[in-house]
């Protein structure tokens, strides 16, 4: 954890050197024995969002990730006490809250600046409830314009080849934005995202008798991103979120 102005924050890490067990071979290729590097690959894989351009310093590049240096707004959010003081909120919007893009994002401790990368993460003190109405509402404006495709809502508005980074859309990050914005009274969005959703899992189950990980929610048709692994079968979230879309739009 990080103290900042009195107040606990915090990052992924991992105290262990040298690359993952179950992706060696890619993390020597990746980080050419560079301990910071392994470092933040493990952080990277901790965090559940392994891998995205959101933990990069240079946009496709994955060596350049600095997961371990990012306080990340969705953690925080999970870890945060809805009976928090008021300061403590403050300081939270101050580290998290961009005004000039209206939504919320990650914060690098070691530059002191916010790191400007759009992601469904942005979501999370909807989700918490936490965010001023007028903070939720320029979230779901910029989401709406930004990251709603054919298929859903897209992880990020990049395309860097990682599998949490478009096209790309997951049924967890779904979900929380769905709730969130129920919570604040956008209930016409939020069951246009179900409905787009529930869409693209029942086109990917005519054409591949399964439910998958993730989906292509840019064209719903086409197979996800694999990124470092191949798209999994099942899937236990995809199954849950689906039966809670159909059952509540």
């Amino acid at each position: 954890s990080i103290t900042l102005a009195g107040y606990k924050f915090f990052h992924y890490g991992d105290n262990l050197t040298g690359p993952r067990p179950e992706s060696e071979k890619e993390d020597i290729q990746t980080a050419a024995g560079d301990e910071v590097i392994y470092q933040n690959l493990r952080a990277g894989a901790e965090s559940g969002w392994d891998f995205s351009s959101r933990w990069f310093d240079e946009t496709n590049q994955l060596k350049s990730i600095r997961t371990f240096d990012i306080l990340p707004v969705d953690l925080n959010s999970f870890l945060i006490n809805p009976e928090s003081d008021e300061n403590y909120i403050a300081t939270y919007n101050y580290l998290f809250w961009n005004d000039d893009l209206g939504i919320y994002t990650d914060y690098n401790y070691k530059t002191k600046m916010q790191t400007g990368k759009i992601s469904l993460a942005m979501f999370l003190p909807l989700w918490q409830g936490f965010a001023s109405e007028e903070q939720a509402a320029k979230v779901a404006k910029f989401a709406e314009k930004n990251l709603l495709k054919r298929g859903g809502l897209v992880t990020t508005n990049v395309e860097s080849g990682e599998q949490w980074d478009s096209p790309n859309g997951w049924a967890p990050l779904q979900w929380i934005a769905v709730k969130g914005l129920e919570k604040y009274g956008f209930n016409q969005l939020a069951n246009k995202i179900k409905k787009l959703w529930i869409n693209t899992c029942k086109i990917t189950y005519k054409n591949t008798h399964k439910m998958l990980e993730k989906y292509n929610v840019i064209n719903p048709e086409l197979m996800p991103e694999d990124g470092e692994y191949t798209v999994q079968d099942g899937f236990g979230w995809t199954n849950g979120v689906y039966l809670d879309f159909i059952h509540s739009v």
